[in-house]
């Protein structure tokens, strides 16, 4: 059973249409699109465009002029404002995303500074639906100079490759090198792939691993290629899915000597391991090594190998793409894999 679109999500994409339309007309009274184009470009009824253009007549937006048709007000534009801004439109994961967790917020957050640092301007994509032709829709509909693409699901892929045959400018932060869309990535497989070389290297062999889930698999991947390559097959039933239980079940396998000689925390990064780290015995922490993201608290009293996410690498090369690519140089087949770095901590000291 096909899905009726809503009329309120239906407005509000033409309403978003018609400020980008009124915006770029800049200080020229330019005639808008008729009703009968508007309903034809969104699929949509004319009552429907009839209130979306009533309501920004009525903000002053669009000026109807009796037998001639609707116009844009320039009286509208910020005439204080001192350039004329790139637009860039940001897509994360599906585009449905309702709260961005702290890894969004963080990478948004440092690609917000460098994009505003080379005068761009930038707004949010909300996607309707995973379907194909509704997302590409979508996206046409939304006035840019350039779209920029975090985490896209592999089943938007054709939507990025339907995009750029179109001619889109956009550049594609991707999950794993294995995308053909994407134009960077984080390297954690060939981090995983270091982490298992130096395992080996201590001659430990019963890693635990902390989750094993598709998003946080890549880690994994690397691992176990390692030990495959040295002939050892690495025991799954080590490599924990979800949160359930998992502290009392990791503390039981760590007390039990021979079971567990290494636990890589891929996804629980020292503000949420630490405290069961210090829970743990002396013994333990000598006998085991530890893998742990840093996060905002700092690994005190802990030792093992602290990691971090190179969120400021990979603002950074994306905006330098995003420049690229908007001066008329396409980067449609840049690949770029930003490195995960570790470093040895001993009793909270950085080595």
């Amino acid at each position: 059973m096909k899905k009726e679109k809503s009329p309120v999500a239906e407005y509000m994409k033409i309403r978003r249409y018609m400020l980008n339309f009124v915006e770029q007309a800049g200080e020229k009274s330019v005639q808008a699109p008729t009703i009968l184009e508007l309903s034809r470009k969104f699929g949509v009824s004319r009552p429907t465009v009839s209130k979306a253009m009533k309501m920004l007549t009525d903000d002053g937006y669009i000026i109807g002029r009796p037998g001639l048709g609707a116009f844009t007000n320039p009286a509208k534009i910020n005439r204080l404002q001192v350039t004329k801004y790139k637009n860039v439109a940001l897509i994360v994961g599906d585009g449905m995303m309702v709260h961005f967790e702290p890894y969004y917020l963080e990478l948004l957050g440092r690609i917000g500074i460098g994009i505003a640092r080379q005068n761009f301007k930038a707004n949010f994509i909300q996607l309707p639906s995973h379907q194909q032709e509704a997302a590409a829709e979508e996206i046409a509909a939304t006035p840019c100079d350039i779209l920029l693409w975090i985490s896209p699901p592999e089943e938007l892929s054709p939507v990025i490759r339907q995009l750029r045959e179109r001619g889109k400018r956009l550049v594609v932060l991707a999950n794993t090198p294995d995308c053909k869309e994407g134009n960077l990535y984080f390297d954690y497989e060939a981090f995983g792939y270091r982490i298992g070389k130096k395992l080996l290297a201590e001659g430990r062999r019963n890693i635990a691993y902390l989750l094993n889930t598709p998003a946080w698999s890549r880690p994994l991947i690397g691992l176990q290629k390692a030990y495959q390559e040295a002939g050892i097959t690495l025991d799954s039933r080590l490599f924990f899915p979800d949160m359930i239980q998992l502290w009392p079940k990791l503390e039981k396998l760590l007390n039990a000597s021979g079971k567990v000689d290494a636990v890589f925390s891929a996804v629980c990064p020292t503000s949420v391991f630490l405290p069961f780290y210090h829970s743990l015995s002396p013994q333990v922490h000598s006998r085991v090594r530890f893998i742990v993201e840093e996060d905002g608290q700092p690994a005190e009293s802990f030792s093992g190998w602290i990691f971090r996410t190179p969120f400021q690498k990979m603002a950074d090369e994306i905006c330098r793409l995003l420049a690229l690519e908007c001066g008329g140089i396409p980067q449609e087949q840049t690949g770029i894999g930003i490195p995960i770095v570790e470093q040895e901590v001993k009793d909270g000291v950085y080595l």
